[in-house]
């Protein structure tokens, strides 16, 4: 008897700075659960005289990391069910009777303005 160990995707967590002129000036992150149709994004404003005064270019990458969210959450609700094997292969979560565990993966988006 040998033991399988599967694990299940759950969540995905995104991290993205916004640099401008080499200045970090916005951190983003958030976590995308597929238990949940949304996620928060948490915004930090690390440079405020950096924010204020390229406020378009910031929003631009707020928008991009919004979208790296969106896609996130159509890959998760894409493989809801499936399970990754220890190998590297996945399989269906209906037809797994091995041992599941839960598993986080992060993804990292980063976006620099000019």
């Amino acid at each position: 008897m040998s033991l399988i160990n599967k694990k299940t995707i759950n969540s995905i967590k995104l991290e993205s700075t916004s640099t401008i002129n080499g200045r970090d000036v916005v951190k983003l992150t958030t976590t995308v659960d597929n238990s949940a149709s949304f996620s928060n994004v948490n915004q930090q404003v690390l440079d405020q005289t950096t924010y204020d005064a390229n406020l378009s270019a910031v929003r631009k990458d707020i928008l991009a990391f919004q979208q790296v969210v969106f896609d996130a959450q159509d890959e998760l609700d894409a493989n809801q069910g499936v399970v990754i094997n220890d190998d590297g292969t996945a399989s269906s979560a209906a037809n797994s009777s091995s041992v599941s565990s839960s598993a986080a993966a992060t993804s990292q988006a980063s976006s620099a303005a000019e």
